[in-house]
C-alpha cells in the first residue's frame, strides 16, 4: 500500500475518534495542519527502484520457458498459447510508470520540488521499464502512456523504432545529469539498487546503453556502433561489487523453488555437465543422487524430475537487475563483431573469459573450483566469428538463469540457443504456432476491453509470431 493511501486511512479513523468525544470541536479535529497530503519524491524513489525487479521478475516463466533454461511440467507456457499470466510483466510495468510519471513531474528543472538526482533516477527507471515492455511485445503505448490525470486514458501505441531513439535520447540526458551531481546523503535505505550513489547509478545506465546499442545491431548498424562507442568509452559494471541488485525478504528463484512449478531444463542440464555452477543450479533427486532434466514442452508430465538447486534458491539471495558479467559478454560481443568500437580479437576473448568467472562469483562458487576450471576446462573463443558469438551467447544464457526477459530477447536477437520447432504432437504440446518458439508475446486480453480502438490498429500484431523491430537476424 502507498504510503499517502497508509496516511489518509490513518487520518480517518483518527478523525472518528475524535468526532465522537468531542462534537463541539468537529472543525478543529477534522482540520489537521501536520497531515501530509503528498508522498515527499525520496520515499517516492524508493517504490520506483524497488519496481526495477518487481516488474522484471514477472516475466521469468515466459522467457526461461521458452528459452528452455528452466521447463514446467504443468501450465500453459509451456505449450505456446497465451494466457493471463503472460500479461504480468505488462501490468506490472505500466503500474510502476504511474508512480514514475508523477515523480518526474515533481523533481524535474522545473518542477516544484527540482531534484537533479532523483530526476535522473526516475529517467533511468522509465527507460528501464519501456525497454523491456517493447522487447517482450513490439509496439506499445509509450508516448501518451501514464496520462490517465490528464483526462488521456485511452493510449496509442508507439512503434518499437520511435520507442528505442527516444529512450536513447533519454539515455543522454539522464547521463549528463548524473555525471554533474554528487551523492544523495540520508537516502541508504530508500534507494532500493545503490543507495543514493550517483556514480554507481551511471555505470548502470551505462551499462543499459550497451545492452541496448548491442539490441538494434542486425536493424541500425549505425545507431548500434554509436550508443555502443559511447558505453564503451564511459564507466560501466565493471565488477560484481557494482552489479544492480535489490534485497527482497524472498528471492525469486526461492519463490519458484517453493512454488515446485519449475524444473531444470534438460537442455541446460546437458550443457553444464562440467561446469562448477552445475551443483548449484540443480537439486539431484533424493532417492538416485542424478540430476534429472525435463524437456520443455512434453505432452507427459509423469514422472520424477529436479528441481532448483538449493545453492541459487536461497531466500535472502539478491535479485539482479543487471550484472557486470552480462556486461563483459556485451563487451566481447563488441570487440568480437568490432561493433562500436575496433576489432580485437584478444580483448573479445578476456571480456568473455571475465563473463565466466564473474559468473561463477556472483552464483558462489568457490575460488579453488573457479581456478581450476579456468586452468583446466575454460575453452577461449574458437571457429568462426558465428561461431565465436555463439559461445559467448550460451555463456549469457546459462548466467542469465534467473533472468528470463533477456535470455528471450537474445534469442530472438542472435538465434541461440538454437530453439527447434517442436514436429510430434504426440510428443509435445504445439499450441498455437505449430511448435514454433514465439517471437514476442501477445497483448493483454485487457488491451481489447479498455483501450478498444488503439489495439484495432495492432491487432494484427496480437499474434507470437510477429517479429519486433529488432529481431532481423
Amino acid at each position: 500500500m502507498k504510503l499517502k493511501n497508509i496516511l489518509r486511512i490513518g487520518w480517518i479513523v483518527a478523525a472518528s475518534g475524535f468526532m465522537a468525544a468531542c462534537e463541539k470541536d468537529f472543525e478543529e479535529f477534522n482540520t489537521n495542519g501536520n497531515a501530509l497530503e503528498e508522498v515527499s519524491p525520496v520515499y517516492q524513489l524508493g517504490e520506483v527502484t524497488r519496481d526495477l525487479h518487481q516488474s522484471y521478475g514477472q516475466g521469468f516463466n515466459v522467457g526461461s520457458e521458452w528459452q528452455h533454461q528452466w521447463a514446467r511440467s504443468y501450465g500453459d507456457t509451456r505449450g505456446y498459447i497465451y494466457d493471463e499470466g503472460q500479461s504480468k510483466t505488462w501490468n506490472e510495468s505500466y503500474s510502476a510508470y504511474r508512480d514514475i510519471v508523477d515523480l518526474i513531474e515533481k523533481v524535474k528543472p522545473e518542477g516544484d520540488e527540482s531534484s537533479p538526482f532523483i530526476y535522473s533516477v526516475a529517467l533511468i527507471a522509465k527507460i528501464f521499464h519501456f525497454h523491456m515492455l517493447t522487447d517482450m511485445y513490439g509496439d506499445v503505448p509509450y508516448s501518451e502512456a501514464g496520462m490517465a490525470v490528464s483526462g488521456l486514458v485511452q493510449a496509442s501505441y508507439d512503434s518499437q523504432e520511435e520507442i528505442y531513439n527516444d529512450l536513447f535520447r533519454m539515455l543522454d540526458e539522464a547521463i549528463n545529469i548524473l555525471e554533474g551531481v554528487e551523492n544523495y546523503a540520508g537516502i541508504e535505505e530508500i534507494d532500493r539498487l545503490y543507495d543514493g550513489q550517483a556514480d554507481a547509478w551511471l555505470r548502470f545506465a551505462n551499462s543499459l546503453r550497451l545492452r541496448m546499442g548491442m539490441r538494434v545491431r542486425y536493424v541500425d548498424a549505425s545507431l548500434s556502433a554509436s550508443e555502443i562507442g559511447k558505453a564503451l568509452s564511459s564507466n560501466l559494471i565493471e565488477n560484481n561489487d557494482q552489479n544492480a541488485l535489490i534485497y527482497e525478504f524472498e528471492s525469486a528463484l526461492f519463490q519458484k523453488e517453493k512454488e515446485n512449478m519449475m524444473h531444470p531444463s534438460i537442455r541446460m542440464v546437458e550443457f553444464l555437465e562440467n561446469d562448477p555452477r552445475y551443483d548449484l543450479f540443480f537439486e539431484p533427486l533424493v532417492d538416485t543422487a542424478l540430476v534429472v532434466g525435463y524437456e520443455n514442452g512434453l505432452v507427459i508430465t509423469q514422472g520424477e524430475f529436479s528441481r532448483i538447486g538449493q545453492g541459487i534458491a536461497v531466500q535472502d539471495r539478491p535479485n539482479r537487475v543487471m550484472g557486470a558479467s552480462e556486461v563483459s559478454f556485451l563487451m566481447a560481443e563488441a570487440y568480437l563483431s568490432g561493433n562500436g568500437v575496433s576489432a580485437d580479437a584478444q580483448k573479445a576473448n578476456d571480456a568473455y573469459k571475465a563473463g565466466i568467472r564473474m559468473s561463477m562469483e556472483f552464483w558462489g562458487v568457490d575460488s579453488v573450483s573457479i581456478a581450476r576450471y579456468m586452468a583446466d576446462s575454460f575453452m577461449p573463443l574458437e571457429g568462426t566469428e558465428e561461431e565465436k558469438l555463439e559461445m559467448i551467447i550460451m555463456q549469457k544464457w546459462v548466467d542469465l538463469i534467473d533472468n528470463g526477459v533477456e535470455t528471450y530477447a537474445e534469442g530472438r536477437r542472435t538465434g541461440y540457443p538454437v530453439i527447434e520447432q517442436r514436429q510430434d504432437a504426440s510428443v509435445y504440446l504445439l499450441g498455437e504456432t505449430n511448435g514454433v518458439m514465439p517471437r514476442k508475446c501477445k497483448y493483454p486480453e485487457s488491451e481489447t476491453l479498455y483501450n478498444t480502438e488503439n489495439f484495432k490498429e495492432k491487432s494484427s500484431q496480437h499474434d507470437f509470431l510477429v517479429k519486433v523491430w529488432w529481431d532481423k537476424k
